[in-house]
């Protein structure tokens, strides 16, 4: 799909070695069912799953046109926690949509997180918080 090259779409594509990168838009489904749009690699079929591409980025009629990639497994099954490396993760938002709003919250990092570790990011950082009040 032309269009997709340089800023701001770099921070959406795959995570391959492939150069130059040619990129397509996809459609795959999350673990709701929900069709989200995502760029894969031409050159090895690789999906971009570090980041959803933000709302309101791309023209409606290219996300219409896109193809539809059916999965054996969720989306969360076939990222790998950047803790520890287990199945499945879960895309955890450094800056939480409830406190930055829902735009906001995606332009800052995110990672692939277990439930476990999830679990233990918001326990430190919740404790944290508790014995620190006004820090």
């Amino acid at each position: 799909m032309k269009g997709f090259v340089g800023d701001p779409w770099r921070r959406y594509y795959p995570l391959c070695k492939c150069d130059p990168k040619t990129v397509e838009l996809v459609r795959i489904q999350d673990s709701l069912r929900r069709l989200i749009p995502v760029f894969r690699c031409v050159g090895c079929s690789i999906v971009a799953t570090c980041k959803p591409i933000r709302k309101g980025l791309l023209n409606p009629k290219d996300v219409a046109e896109s193809v539809i990639i059916e999965r054996d497994r969720p989306l969360a099954y076939l990222v790998e926690c950047e803790v520890c490396g287990e199945t499945p993760a879960q895309l955890h938002h450094w800056a939480p949509r409830a406190l930055f709003g829902e735009y906001v919250a995606d332009d800052w990092p995110m990672s692939w997180l277990c439930q476990p570790c999830h679990s233990h990011w918001h326990l430190v950082l919740n404790l944290h918080l508790a014995s620190n009040p006004g820090r």
